[in-house]
């Protein structure tokens, strides 16, 4: 099958970070090659300084809102929807972990120095990873649905079309990635409900939901998802 005749998803979903910078990457590896339908989730400011404490109610810290004319240029290339994180952080439920014998919050030192917070970002990620996925009306009409993020510029991005999660080796080293993934719409959907089962998983198999790249491959492995990973596709991550 060729590039032009394959059906595709794009949507990006967080903070908006380095995307302008590296849109043409995008461009160029991406929406020219296949036949895109591209959407942006984002949060409707920026990340703010590095040192923030953004998910904690009342103690946020986050940089100026979203231009028109950056939401112009997003609406150029694909639909937009916008999130309101200053609501979003005041009303959302906080994860606390549980007081119970074992918990994995009290024994595992990682997770202990890691703790809520990181739980609460990570939540966050995957809050606006299902909410991107779900701008897709009619996601069965796309041959793959591609998940991106704004810091993650693709330098080589080979689709492969089967019934697989794929994604790229980890740039950090890690033996799985939550940077990026692509699959046939059932598989991805799938994958962008992960924050409707983040909370189960802890109550249930008492995992470190703190862990950003081992909470992800827990829930697809529990799903029997088949992850294919692809060191043919090259990226890196510019915050």
């Amino acid at each position: 099958m060729q590039d032009e005749n394959i059906k595709v998803g794009v949507f990006f979903s967080g903070f908006v970070r380095t995307y302008f910078k590296h849109h043409e990457v995008f461009n160029n590896q991406i929406f020219s090659k296949y036949d895109c339908d591209i959407k942006y989730c984002l949060w409707n400011r920026h990340e703010g300084p590095p040192d923030n404490n953004l998910r904690v109610p009342n103690q946020n810290n986050f940089g100026k809102h979203i231009s028109d004319k950056e939401l112009r240029f997003l609406k150029d290339f694909g639909e937009v929807k916008v999130v309101d994180i200053d609501h979003y952080t005041a009303t959302k439920k906080q994860f606390k972990p549980i007081d119970r014998d074992g918990d994995v919050f009290k024994v595992d030192k990682r997770a202990m120095e890691h703790g809520e917070y990181f739980v609460n970002r990570i939540i966050d990620q995957w809050f606006l990873i299902k909410e991107g996925y779900n701008m897709f009306e009619n996601a069965q009409i796309y041959d793959v649905i591609i998940r991106l993020r704004f810091d993650a510029p693709t330098y080589n991005f080979p689709l492969v079309l089967n019934e697989q999660l794929n994604v790229p080796v980890d740039v950090g080293g890690w033996k799985f990635t939550d940077h990026m993934a692509y699959g046939q719409p059932e598989i991805m959907e799938v994958y962008c409900n992960l924050y409707a089962e983040i909370e189960n998983l802890y109550r249930e198999y008492n995992i470190d939901v703190s862990h950003a790249v081992n909470l992800p491959l827990f829930y697809l492995q529990n799903k029997n998802i088949i992850i294919r990973t692809d060191d043919k596709i090259k990226y890196l991550i510019d915050k």
